[in-house]
C-alpha cells in the first residue's frame, strides 16, 4: 500500500505544481516588485508607520493559517474533482486560486484596522477599509460625492496635527469643533467641514490627492492646515514614486488586504543603504510655495476660496537628535513660503504658531501632546480662532448672516 501510494503523491506533486507553478511565480516577482519600490523608500514608510504595512504584519499568522487550510482543502477537492468530473485542470486551477483569494481576501478584511495603505501615486494615503472610514478615507460616516444645493463644503488638508493624532476622539478636532459651531450659526444651509488631511503628508503629497480625489467632492473652501515639509527623508518625495508603468498594477495590488500582508511579510527591520543618505527635504524649499498656491488656485478655478493655517509648534520641547527634524531655520523659512503663498492668491493667512507664542507665552503645556499634535484644548483653540475667519467667507459666499451666540460644544 505504502508502495503504490509514493508514486501517487509524487505524481499529485507534479501535476500540483505544474498547475500553480506559473500562478506562484507571477504572485511571488510581483510580490517582491513591491518589495523592491518600498524597499528604497525612507526606513518610516518602510516600517509601515504611514503606509499601514507594520499594523497588517501581525495579520500574518492568520493569512498563512488561512493559505494553509485553503491549499490542503483545495489539493483534496482538486483530486476528487479530475476522478469525477473529466472538467479541464487549468480551469479548475483558475476557479480555486480565485475562491482562495476571495476566502483569505474576506477573512483579512474582518481583521483589518490600518488606517493607511501604501500608494503608487500618492506614496501613502487613507485607507477606505480603515477603521470608521467612509470610501474616501476620511473618518466619518459616508457622503455624496456631489453636494446638495444648499451645502458649503470646506476641505482640511494637512499633516498628522489636522489629521487629529493623539486626541480619544474623532470630534476633538478643530475641524469637527468648527463643523460644529458652523451648523449652529448658519441654520438655513449646510455647513460640511471634510477633513482629508492625513499623518506624514507633504505639500506634495497634498497636491497630488487634491488632484486625484478631493477636487471631485466641490470643496467650496480649502483649508491648508500644515507647518512644514519635514526635511528628513533619504530622498524627495518627487523621487520616491515607482515608475510610471508599475503604478497602475501597484494600484490594483495595493487595493488588496492578501498582498499587502505578503509584502509585509517580505520587509525586515532596520535601514536599507538608502536609508544611510543624509536627510535632506521632502520638498525643495522653493516647491513648497508653488504646490501651496497650485493647490489654492485649484480651487479658485472652480469658484471656490482658500485659508492658509501654519500649524503650532512647540519648538521649545525639542532637542537636537530627536526623530523629527525640527530646524527653527526651516520652520522661519516655511512661515514665509505660505504667507507668500497665501499673499500672492488673496487668501487669509492664520499664523497659529506665532500667535500661540504671543497670547500663552511659555506656557504651552496643556495645548500640546508632544512637540507638534496638539492636544484637545490646543484643537478647541484652534477652532476658536478659524470660526470668525469662515463665518466671513461663507457670509462673502451669500450665505445668511450668523445667529448670534454660537459656544462650542
Amino acid at each position: 500500500m505504502a508502495s503504490a501510494g509514493s508514486p501517487g503523491l509524487q505524481g499529485a506533486a507534479v501535476r500540483w505544481l505544474r498547475r500553480w507553478g506559473a500562478v506562484a511565480v507571477l504572485v511571488i516577482l510581483a510580490g517582491f516588485l513591491d518589495a523592491r519600490w518600498l524597499s528604497i523608500k525612507p526606513e518610516a514608510i518602510r516600517h509601515g508607520i504611514f503606509s499601514g504595512l507594520e499594523e497588517r504584519a501581525s495579520l500574518l499568522p492568520l493569512l498563512q493559517a488561512g493559505l494553509a487550510t485553503c491549499l490542503a482543502a483545495g489539493a483534496i477537492l482538486l483530486r476528487l474533482l479530475t476522478r469525477g468530473w473529466r472538467l479541464p485542470a487549468p480551469l479548475l486551477a483558475a476557479l480555486f486560486l480565485l475562491l482562495t483569494g476571495a476566502f483569505l481576501e474576506w477573512a483579512l478584511r474582518q481583521h483589518a484596522w490600518a488606517q493607511m495603505r501604501p500608494s503608487p501615486t500618492l506614496i501613502w494615503e487613507l485607507d477606505p477599509k480603515g477603521p470608521e472610514n467612509n470610501r474616501w478615507g476620511m473618518r466619518y460616516p459616508d457622503f455624496p460625492a456631489t453636494p446638495q444645493p444648499s451645502e458649503f463644503r470646506f476641505l482640511v488638508l494637512g499633516d498628522s496635527s489636522a489629521w487629529g493624532d493623539g486626541l480619544e476622539r474623532v470630534d476633538q478636532r478643530f475641524s469637527d469643533l468648527v463643523e460644529s459651531r458652523l451648523r449652529q450659526a448658519f441654520p438655513h444651509g449646510v455647513c460640511r467641514v471634510m477633513n482629508a488631511a492625513v499623518p506624514g503628508y507633504s505639500t506634495f503629497q497634498m497636491a497630488a490627492a487634491l488632484d486625484q480625489k478631493y477636487l471631485a467632492l466641490q470643496p467650496d473652501c480649502l483649508i491648508l492646515a500644515t507647518n512644514s515639509d519635514w526635511p528628513r527623508e533619504s530622498a524627495p518625495d518627487r523621487q520616491r514614486l515607482p515608475s510610471p508603468w508599475l503604478r497602475p498594477l501597484l494600484a490594483l495590488l495595493d487595493t488588496s488586504e492578501v498582498y499587502l500582508c505578503l509584502v509585509s511579510s517580505m520587509l525586515e527591520p532596520g535601514p536599507s543603504p538608502a536609508d544611510s543618505r543624509p536627510p535632506g527635504p521632502r520638498v525643495p524649499e522653493p516647491e513648497s510655495r508653488t504646490n501651496l498656491e497650485a493647490m489654492i488656485r485649484a480651487v479658485q478655478a472652480r469658484g471656490g476660496c482658500a485659508v492658509v493655517l501654519n500649524m503650532p509648534v512647540y519648538l521649545e520641547r525639542y532637542r537636537p537628535g530627536e526623530s523629527i527634524d525640527m530646524q527653527p531655520r526651516y520652520l522661519h523659512s516655511w512661515r514665509r513660503q505660505a504667507r507668500a503663498a497665501a499673499h500672492s492668491t488673496g487668501s487669509p493667512f492664520l499664523d497659529l504658531d506665532t500667535e500661540w507664542r504671543l497670547r500663552h507665552g511659555a506656557d504651552l503645556d496643556p495645548l500640546f501632546l508632544d512637540l507638534v499634535h496638539p492636544s484637545p484644548r490646543g484643537h478647541q483653540d484652534i477652532a476658536d480662532r478659524l470660526y470668525p475667519v469662515l463665518c466671513s467667507v461663507l457670509e462673502s459666499a451669500g450665505t445668511p448672516p450668523p445667529l448670534p451666540a454660537a459656544p462650542l460644544p
